[in-house]
């Protein structure tokens, strides 16, 4: 029998490979480096630049809209406030009451008998008649009242213009006095 020291070395040997078989390991010298290199460098960092470029372009003209957007939101806020403004004013100028108060100061006067036109058949609904216009009693005047008051009038007219002398020369009496003797 073998020794068992032996029968592992065999083992060893199927399992490794034959040493001479193996390529033997040389020192290489240091590589040089190519002229050629310099333009890819040159082509690399200029594309670098380029992108740089491009996306602060980019960046600029995104904030530029930025500030657009955000002034005509506000200018699209201010002209909604004037819109709502504007609606309130229509409504309030086209009130009812509003109109009619404006027909009367025209000299318009509203009917009483209002007619209505049925539009299908043409026919005319209710009673037309001509509208009257209001007549609003005068208050009494008796004739000594009336001179009484057109005297009163006459005088406060007067008083009034005779105030109005004074308060004006008294101005321009301050006016030509040296400002020593005030």
């Amino acid at each position: 029998m073998s020794s068992p020291m032996g029968a592992v070395r065999s083992r060893v040997a199927r399992l490794r490979p034959d040493a001479r078989s193996l390529p033997r390991l040389a020192a290489v010298p240091p590589r040089m480096a190519n002229a050629r290199s310099g333009p890819f460098v040159l082509l690399v960092s200029a594309m670098l630049v380029v992108g740089l470029v491009g996306l602060l372009l980019l960046n600029l003209s995104m904030q530029k809209g930025s500030f657009r957007l955000a002034a005509l939101e506000s200018e699209a806020s201010h002209l909604q406030t004037r819109e709502q403004s504007l609606d309130m004013k229509v409504d309030r100028l086209s009130s009812s009451d509003r109109l009619a108060a404006e027909a009367i100061d025209m000299g318009m006067v509203p009917n009483p008998n209002p007619v209505f036109l049925d539009l299908s058949d043409g026919s005319i609904i209710g009673d037309p008649a001509t509208a009257q216009p209001r007549v609003d009693p005068a208050p009494p005047t008796s004739p000594s009242d009336g001179d009484a008051q057109s005297d009163d009038a006459d005088q406060s007219g007067d008083a009034d213009q005779t105030d109005d002398a004074d308060q004006t020369g008294d101005a321009d009496q301050t006016e030509q006095q040296p400002t020593g003797q005030q």
